[in-house]
C-alpha cells in the first residue's frame, strides 16, 4: 500500500515523480465498483464540465470581463480542472476498453497517460480547495437579489463544483496522495504570482480597470500585503496537501475494514498473500 510504504523520513528523488509503489492501476474504482458504471459517471461529469466550461468562455469572453478573464486564478485552475476531467474520461475509456478485450493482466509500470493524470489531479485537488476557501471566505459577498441566481450558478461552478469532484475522486479511486507533491501546486501558484507581477509592471488592468488583478495582489500600493498574502496561500497549499494525505490515508484504512483482502488499497487485491489483480486491470502496455 502507498500509505505504508515509507516512513516519515524516507524520502526519496523517486517520491516526487508518479510511479505508485505497489499497484500501477490508479484510474480504477475503490471497492470493486463495476466498470460500466464508473464509465457512465466519468462520462456525466466529462459531459457537465466540459459543457458549462464552453458557456461560461462564451458569455463570459463576450460579457463584461472579456479577454481578461483568463488573468484569473480560477480561469486558470478551473481550465486544469476540465483538462484532468478530459484526461480522467479517455484514460477510463482506454482502460475499459482494455479490461474487455485483455482482463486480467496486469501492469508493471503505470503508464505515462495514467502519470499524467495523476500529475493534474494533485494540481486540481490542492488548487481547487485553496481557491474555494480563498473565495467564499475571502472574496465572496452577497450579490444583489436581481443577480443573485446567475452570480450563483456562475460561482458554484467555478469556486465550489471543481473541488467538491476532485474529493470525490480522491475517496472513490484508487490514486494515491503523496506530501511531497505539494511541491506541484505550490510550483503553479508561483507561476501565477510571476504572471501577477509582470502583469501589474506591464500596466495591465482587472475588469474594472484597477491596476491588480486581485485586491490582494496589489504590488503596487501595498506590495508588502501582497508577498505576505502569497506566503499565506504557500502555507494554505501545504496544510491543504496535510489533509487531503490524511483524507487518503483514511480511505486506505476504511477501504480495507470494508474488505480485509484488499491489502493493496490502490487498486490490487490478494488472496492468501498472492495479488490477484485490481477491480479494473490494465493490459501491458
Amino acid at each position: 500500500m502507498e500509505a505504508q510504504s515509507r516512513t516519515c523520513w524516507s524520502l526519496k528523488c523517486s517520491d516526487f515523480g508518479f510511479q505508485p509503489d505497489t499497484s500501477p492501476t490508479i484510474n480504477v474504482p475503490q471497492c470493486g465498483v463495476n466498470v460500466v458504471l464508473y464509465f457512465i459517471y466519468r462520462s456525466i461529469v466529462f459531459l457537465y464540465f466540459m459543457t458549462y466550461m464552453i458557456f461560461d468562455l462564451v458569455t463570459t469572453i463576450n460579457g463584461f470581463d472579456g479577454v481578461r478573464t483568463f488573468i484569473f486564478l480560477t480561469t486558470w485552475v478551473y481550465l486544469i480542472f476540465n483538462l484532468y476531467v478530459l484526461v480522467a474520461f479517455i484514460n477510463t475509456l482506454v482502460d475499459v476498453y482494455l479490461f474487455f478485450k485483455n482482463r486480467g493482466d496486469l501492469v508493471e509500470v503505470t503508464p505515462t497517460r495514467l502519470k499524467f493524470q495523476w500529475f493534474i489531479f494533485n494540481l486540481v485537488l490542492n488548487g481547487s480547495i485553496v481557491i474555494t476557501f480563498a473565495f467564499w471566505i475571502l472574496y465572496y459577498t452577497t450579490p444583489s437579489i436581481q443577480i443573485l441566481f446567475a452570480n450563483m450558478v456562475r460561482n458554484i461552478n467555478l469556486h465550489l463544483l471543481p473541488a467538491i469532484f476532485a474529493l470525490v475522486d480522491l475517496l472513490t479511486t484508487s490514486v494515491p496522495i503523496r506530501f511531497v507533491h505539494a511541491i506541484y501546486p505550490i510550483c503553479l501558484g508561483l507561476v501565477y504570482v510571476l504572471f501577477a507581477v509582470l502583469y501589474w509592471k506591464a500596466g495591465g488592468t482587472n475588469p474594472w480597470g484597477l491596476p491588480f488583478i486581485y485586491p490582494s495582489l496589489d504590488f503596487g500600493d501595498d506590495p508588502s500585503q501582497a508577498w505576505i498574502f502569497v506566503v499565506e496561500v504557500i502555507g494554505a497549499s501545504i496544510v491543504c496537501q496535510a489533509a487531503v494525505k490524511g483524507l487518503y490515508l483514511l480511505r486506505e484504512w476504511t477501504t480495507h475494514q470494508v474488505n480485509p483482502s484488499y491489502t493493496a488499497l490502490d487498486g490490487t487485491n490478494t488472496e492468501n498473500g498472492a495479488t490477484t489483480g485490481s477491480h479494473m486491470e490494465l493490459s501491458d502496455r
